[in-house]
């Protein structure tokens, strides 16, 4: 099982590109949860990694 980083763990900036229309969805829905784009990001890719395991 994939153990989450600390939150006192280092970030780094990423650059990625995505199509627009996919950017639009994502902030619709970051804007209703509450939340931004690198938490649903990083939540996502945590998801996505722990379904593989």
């Amino acid at each position: 099982m994939y153990k989450e980083p600390s939150h006192h763990e280092k970030s780094k900036r990423i650059n990625i590109t995505i199509p627009v229309n996919v950017l639009n969805q994502i902030d619709r829905y970051v804007k209703s949860h509450h939340t931004n784009r690198s938490a649903f990001f990083k939540e996502s890719a945590l998801r996505a990694i722990a379904s593989l395991e």
